[in-house]
């Protein structure tokens, strides 16, 4: 009996011992990331974020012709727009578009400048976070 006493005490511990010595998981936690993995242990810098696409749904405003729009991200000039879709462009890197692709999953401000041809300037603005499903997010920056 006491035998078997022991391989009970003995197996407890070589049990307890081996939970603390699991492989660690690698892979992203950054839940923000679209490559985010809920069981890493340790990140191992494969995470990657979506893009956004800024682009033009309009040639003209108020009947005066667009010549121009600017887009700026965190105040940083991005690119100007140079199409317009009347529906949103099937990827982020269409032509006329203006590609955005997230370093974290932190939000950022974007703000685009609009010239018509009559020199009037207008303006617009707002906030775009990345997608954790979505590959690429859609954005118009006309008035």
């Amino acid at each position: 009996m006491s035998n078997w006493l022991h391989l009970v005490i003995i197996g407890c511990m070589l049990a307890t011992t081996c939970v603390s010595c699991r492989t660690k998981v690698k892979g992203c936690k950054d839940p923000a990331s679209m490559r985010y993995n809920s069981q890493a242990d340790e990140d191992d810098g494969s995470c990657t974020y979506s893009s956004v696409t800024f682009f033009s749904n309009a040639a003209a405003y108020n009947g005066v012709a667009i010549s121009r729009i600017e887009v700026r991200v965190n105040s940083a000039l991005l690119g100007t727009t140079g199409a317009v879709y009347a529906t949103p462009p099937s990827g982020c890197q269409a032509p006329g578009t203006v590609a955005y692709t997230f370093a974290s999953g932190s939000s950022v401000e974007w703000t685009s400048q609009i010239t018509l041809a009559n020199g009037t300037v207008l303006t617009r603005s707002g906030r775009v976070e990345p997608a954790q499903y979505q590959d690429c997010i859609r954005q118009v920056v006309s008035p």
